[in-house]
Parts: structure tokens; sequence; C-alpha cells
């Protein structure tokens, strides 16, 4: 249930003071928060001698890993993950206790409410996730010129000030903790090294509100810099950059790595953002961690000769915004992780085990940016290297282009008030590599513009369109471009299988299991899965009533080879679009046709692709192709099937295609193709060798060439639509709700996944208990809020306990108790 923050403080100050109720110990004062005079901090030389924390890397063994840890739990058997003892625990208190002898631990009163203090109310206004909102960082900055709760012993040296911090290394393992946090003022940072190396497993962060996160700068008058640094962070769902509530963040000549962890035994895969921190499968990208995300209204972040890593899920991610504008030049964009079997993606006993995507050979699952919200996204002279695709589309514009050696670019930003100059220092084209898909569309409007030399290579699918469900329209050009499809498939718009599985249970949880009717279908099924018509086998008429949504392809300029096909309104009465093709200047070869189409098995991809993508056209052999590799039904744990799929020639009634050629185009049909019409121009020609043949509105054409003589077919008209089809539904977001729908609301899961009012219902507040270490003591969580703990040896005991409000992490803290 969300909160409005006075509602929130009213609750932690009467409810989450923890103290011991039975062992005669007493809280721990909370840190300061506030601290008027620039703060400027030294290591010493023990300190400076000691060596930083192992990195990372794709292939190595972690030190300690989460789910191992998990898999190890107490006598009480609770969610949260063993961590190394830290120095910079948050005491509650200590006490004294002998071998063999027993205490209670309670909650009750105590002094932590400063621990909860807001950084912004901008940042929590965007997504109501106030459970979340305590920050524990090396420095705390506002608008008032002050550093507040700040804590300076997270920083080993450097200098932080009021205006700007200068080489400051931060080294820190605790959970959950940030690093330089700058609210509503402009801020320089340079020369910083921040790793935040922790085992979290997500019960103790947030990328929503950018809990955990090294850099966030959030309200509209912070404007921050950030210029070689290196920042590296580990754990779930921890941020290297978090950017909100109109702020800006431009990243010059840095590094930002965010690696990833193992989530907590108890996550289920949901699009609830109170508690997310792995995409939703039924993106078919899995992961938990997103190097940067941009959120609010009028946000920005600009990336400039710049690296960004992850682990899998997102590069650069936008969420839960409107008009935000990214803009990454001179820069690179890569997902780590390729092999999924090297680190335990979820600890023992989770809903995700042995998770290994047979498509990521190369780089880790997930997407190198999102558009949603209005989005405008640009990006120049980047490279991008990603295991799943490079952009999912559920609302906004993304262009790629190239930088030209002497040429001043403008970098525009959301509020139009910190637009950048940026001029190039040498030629750089945009190059996308995919081991999967290039790009994803499935909500909202869109834009895709792929310019001035950009090479596109994905390893299958080159652009891939869900429709029928949620709105989902692109206008996409092409223009003096190099467009690969590894699978032979340029273009496949299919029915939006992210809504047929059904969005999420009652308990807030995706379904698991996806199924569908064996078989390439005979005719379109209607929503309670009868045939709804008989029209798959016929050839196509009048144009059908559509939905509202187009998707617009148009290439100039370039040379093609693959397919482009249109397989929706097949299934649980989703309606297919129109989908337009324009070749200007351009020439294909390859297949365009209406088709039908089955979700395959990796075997099924791989079968496929060695067929170059071409549409079955052949009743039998098709029927032979689907009893063996079609995956009729699959489970979370095959996330990577989600959007896979082959084609069989057919019309449903509702999936027509027209092609329109103009200047020397030229379209060379090499397999079987079904249209609804065909518009040339200029001099423009179609060629149809004698094997092959076109259909057009159910005219047949073989061993011909059609030139400029007449229309072919009837012209479907975008916007002649059924008003009663379309609508918004299913999952959405890079893990959270999707775009705006018309209304302005959330769209995707229903309103109380993240688009209701704030509510002053208090939350249900859930206590974990945990022992740091398991050879001192036994503990038992009672259920009631308490925990006993009977210690077994002598020693110093840390028992942890995980404060949980309404399902949100608000923080961990730790009992001392000295056994003798």
């Amino acid at each position: 249930m969300l909160m409005n923050r006075r509602s929130i403080l009213a609750v932690l100050t009467a409810v989450l003071m923890l103290e011991l109720s039975a062992c005669g110990g007493t809280a721990a004062q909370p840190v300061s928060s506030s601290v008027s005079e620039a703060v400027s901090v030294q290591a010493s030389e023990e300190e400076q001698e000691a060596p930083a924390p192992q990195e990372e890397t794709e292939t190595a063994e972690p030190e300690a890993s989460a789910g191992e840890t998990a898999a190890e739990p107490s006598a009480a058997e609770t969610e949260p993950a063993v961590e190394e003892v830290s120095d910079d625990d948050t005491i509650l208190g200590e006490s004294v206790m002998a071998p063999g002898e027993a205490q209670t631990l309670s909650v009750e009163t105590g002094e932590l409410a400063p621990l909860y203090e807001s950084l912004s109310d901008a940042s929590l206004a965007t997504t109501g996730n106030i459970g979340k909102n305590i920050y524990y960082a090396a420095a705390i900055v506002d608008g008032t010129g002050l550093i507040q709760g700040s804590n300076p012993d997270l920083a080993e040296s450097g200098e932080i000030t009021e205006t700007g911090a200068t080489d400051v290394v931060i080294r820190n393992r605790n959970s959950g903790t940030n690093g330089l946090l700058i609210s509503g003022t402009p801020y320089a940072i340079s020369g910083a090294d921040i790793v935040l190396d922790s085992i979290d497993n997500g019960l103790s962060t947030s990328d929503f509100i950018g809990k955990g996160t090294a850099l966030m700068a959030t309200g509209g008058e912070a404007n921050v810099t950030v210029e070689d640094s290196n920042i590296d962070v580990t754990g779930v769902g921890r941020l290297a950059a978090f950017v909100d509530g109109g702020a800006t963040m431009t990243v010059k000549n840095s590094s930002l790595t965010s690696r990833g962890g193992t989530l907590y035994e108890n996550y289920r895969n949901t699009a609830g953002m109170n508690v997310m921190v792995s995409p939703p499968w039924v993106l078919g990208i899995m992961g938990n961690s997103r190097c940067t995300n941009l959120m609010g209204t009028n946000s920005t972040m600009n990336l400039i000769g710049s690296h960004a890593a992850s682990g899998a899920w997102a590069g650069l991610s936008t969420d839960a915004g409107t008009n935000v504008h990214l803009n990454v030049f001179d820069s690179d964009v890569t997902l780590l992780n390729a092999d999924e079997s090297q680190i335990p993606f979820q600890a023992q006993g989770g809903q995700l085990q042995n998770l290994d995507n047979p498509f990521t050979t190369r780089y880790g699952s997930g997407y190198g940016a999102y558009t949603i919200g209005a989005a405008v996204e640009t990006f120049r002279g980047t490279d991008i290297r990603v295991g799943t695709m490079a952009n999912i589309f559920t609302g906004g514009t993304a262009t790629y282009g190239a930088l030209k050696a002497g040429q001043t670019y403008t970098l525009e930003s959301g509020s139009g008030e910190t637009d950048l100059e940026y001029t190039a220092e040498a030629d750089r084209i945009t190059v996308i590599d995919s081991d999967t898909q290039g790009f994803m569309i499935h909500q909202n409007a869109n834009t895709l513009n792929v310019l001035e030399g950009t090479e596109v290579n994905s390893a299958f699918t080159g652009v891939l369109m869900k429709t029928g469900a949620s709105g989902a329209s692109m206008d996409a050009v092409f223009d003096d471009a190099h467009f690969n499809a590894g699978n032979g498939v340029l273009v496949q718009l299919m029915d939006n299988d992210d809504s047929l599985l059904g969005g999420m249970d009652a308990t807030g949880g995706f379904y698991e299991t996806y199924t569908e009717t064996p078989g390439f279908p005979a005719a379109p099924e209607a929503a309670d899965g009868t045939l709804a018509s008989e029209t798959a086998d016929m050839g196509p008429g009048s144009v059908p009533s559509t939905g509202a949504e187009t998707g617009n392809f148009t290439f100039r300029n370039m040379e093609l080879e693959g397919n482009l096909y249109n397989a929706g309104g097949w299934y649980g009465g989703l309606k297919g679009i129109p989908m337009n093709i324009s070749l200007e200047d351009a020439a294909l070869d390859g297949a365009i046709a209406t088709t039908s189409a089955i979700h395959v098995t990796y075997d099924g991809a791989v079968a496929y692709k060695d067929r170059n993508g071409v549409a079955f056209d052949d009743e039998e052999e098709a029927a032979k192709f689907a009893e063996q590799y079609q995956a009729a039904e699959f489970s979370v744990s095959q996330y990577w099937t989600i959007g896979q799929v082959a084609n069989k020639i057919a019309y449903s009634g509702s999936n027509p295609i027209n092609v329109y050629l103009s200047g020397n185009s030229v379209w060379n049909v090499e397999s079987t193709s079904m249209i609804n019409s065909l518009t040339i121009s200029d001099s423009a020609k179609v060629v149809v060798p004698k094997d092959v043949t076109l259909t057009i509105n159910g005219t047949e054409y073989t061993d011909c060439v059609l030139e400029q003589t007449e229309v072919y077919g009837e012209v479907a008209l975008p916007g002649e639509a059924d008003e009663s089809s379309g609508g918004f539904g299913g999952p959405g977001g890079p893990g959270g709700p999707g775009g705006p729908p018309p209304d302005g609301g959330m769209g995707g899961p229903p309103p109380e996944m993240g688009g209701e009012e704030p509510s002053e219902t208090e939350p249900v507040v859930t206590l974990l208990w945990s022992l740091a270490d398991p050879d001192l003591a036994e503990l038992h969580d009672n259920g009631d809020g308490t925990a006993s703990v009977t210690a077994t040896a002598a020693g110093t005991i840390r028992v942890y306990v995980d404060v949980v409000m309404d399902g949100v992490s608000a923080g961990r803290f730790t009992k001392i108790i000295t056994v003798e």
C-alpha cells in the first residue's frame, strides 16, 4: 500500500524504533543528520594499505555467494542473506550473556527515525515507494548548501564540500548503502573512485528510488557533472547512477559498472515496483542489475566518452517518467554475465534456478536502453553490446546516428534549460551487436530512427513488434544504415505474448507458464480459445477492420536481405494491425508476407534460422516442424522463449500488409509472399521469379516484373480502424508499469502496482531475524516480531534484523551480544 511522506514519518517515529526488551541493552545513537561545514576525510595509513575488494568478472566466482549464504540460514530460516560483518553496521545495542543462556529480542521503541530522512519529495512522488526511503551515504547534499545525514567514515579519502567532491575514494560492503546523493543543487564530481561491493540480495535495495546507488541526483535544480571517475557496484538492484525529479547528470570520461548478485529465496518475478528487483520474464529477459536509471519528469542523463556496463537486465534504463532525455555520445554500453550459470541467479529453493540462456553467447540477457513515457533518446558514435535487444519501446523516440569530427551537436535536456554543446573529436558510427533481437516494441506510440551508417547486427530477428493488446505503434525509419538479421527475419509482428500469458496473479507475481494450442493456428482464436472465424486459409480480400495501431517501416538508401512478416490477429481474441512497408531508393531481397506464428524452442529457433527465416507455405512441412520444435508450453525458467517464433503463410483477417516502392527501389521476391496492396512509383519495380509466387489481394503473380502501371490490391489507409480494438494491458516498464495510456493512467499492471493515489493506511511492518554467527548461537523467529537467541559458545554474536514495510525493505540493523 502506498503512503504519503508525512504518514510514513509518523509511523517510523512511533513504530520503527528498535531496542532490546529483555537483555538490558540500550540503542546506539543515530548518525548526525546535518553537518554545516565541508567534510574532508583522509584514510589512515593502515586503511590506505588495505587491499580494495576484489572485483568480479563475467566468469569469476564471487568471493561470497549470496545464494550460498542464503542456503545456510539460521534456525529461524529467515530471508536475508548473512553479510560480512562490518564495523559500519548500524548497532541497535549491546548486551552480555553466558553460554547456554537465552534472550528474547523484540521491536518496541528507539531512536532511529533520522536514518529514514527523505532525500527529496520529487524522487518519492514518482513511484510512491516511500517505504524504501532510507539513505545512508558518504554525503547527502541538498539545496540549502548543507551536507545532511552524511557519514564521512564511508569515504576513505578525498574532499567533499557543499559544491563538489574531488578525488573521493569510497569502499563499502554494507547492504543498501549509497555513495553521493545530490538533491536540488548544482554539484561537480571529479576523480571519484567508488566501489560498493556487497552481497545485497534485493531486500535492502531499490533501483526505483536509488536505494543502494553510488551516484544519485534528484530535483530540478540538481545539475550534476561527473568526470574522470570510476563507479563500480555489486549486489541485486544496485545502480551505478540514478537521476530523478527533473535533475540532470552528465557523465564524462568515466566508467560505470553494476554487476548484480543473487536474489533472495522468496522473490517472485513481478512488475510490482515496490518489490521488483528483476525484470518481468514476459519481456524475454532476465537479470537483477541496471547500470543506470532515469525517472521523473524532464530528467536528463548525458553519457559522453564513457563506458556503461551491467551484469544483466539493463544498461541504460528509463522508467516511470515523462519526457526524460537520454543522450549517449562517443560511448559504449555492454551487458555482462553472458553465462548465467557462473553466478547463482537466486538463492537455493527460489523460483528461478540454474538459468543459462542459450541465446546469450557473448553478452548478458537484457537491453541496452528502454524507451518509455515519451522519452527522447539519442545515441551517436556508440557501441551497444547486448544479449537480447538494443532497446525496448513502450512509448517514446530513439535515434541512432554517427559523429563527424569537428561537428558540434546539441545534447537536449528534458527541461530545455541544461542543453549541452558537444564537438566530436573523431568520426564514429553507432554499432549494435545483439545475441538475439535488435529492437522490441510492445506498448504505446513509438518512433525509431536508424541513420548515418549505423550498423544493427542481431543474431536472430531484427525488429520484434508485439501487437493487439497495448496500443503498440511504431514509425521506424532506416536511412543509409546496415541492417542484418541473423535468422533472416528483418521485421516480425506477432500477437502480444506478454498479454496472452495473463499478467500477474492474485499474489502479485507473474503467471509462471505460457501455453498455446499445438500446431500453427488454422483460424483466429477468440478470447475464450474457440475459433473466431475461418479466414486463415483465404487470400487477403478487402482490407479488414483492425486495431488503431500501425507498424510503419521505411527503408531509404540501403540494401536489405531478409523477410518481413505480420503474424498478428491469431491468439486470444487479439486483433492484428496494419503493417506498412516503404522502400525509398532501397533494395530488398526477401519475402514480405502475412503469416501465422508459433513459439519455438531454442533448437526450433536455430532450425528456423538455418532455413533463413523463410515462412512455411506447405501445410505438411509446417505441421512436421511444429510437432518437433513448437514450444506450446514453457515456464519462466525458459524466459528466453518469449518472442521466439516461426512463420507460416496465412491470413488472420486483421493482419494486412501494404507495400510502397519509390525512386529506384527494387524488391526481389525470393520466397512465397502475400500482401494486401502494392503501390509502385518512379522507376521502382518488383521482380518475381518463375518459381516464386507473390499474392496481392488474392491475385497471384509469378515470373514477372511489376512496375508503375497500377495500384495492386486495395490500399489500407492508416487510421481507418475499429475503435473497439486495442486497449492497454499486459505488463510494462523495464520492470514496472508501462508507459502512460491516453487517459494518463499508468497502463500495464493493475493500479495497485504503482498508479493509485497515496493512502493514509499505516503499513504492515515485518521483522526478519538472522544470525551472522551460526556457530555461536541458535536463533528462532517467534513470528510475532520477536526472536529468541540461545548462546552455544563464547564469542561475539551479531543478530541482524531486517525491517520490511508492506513487503519493502526498510533497512538492516544489528544487535551485538558478547558471550563470555
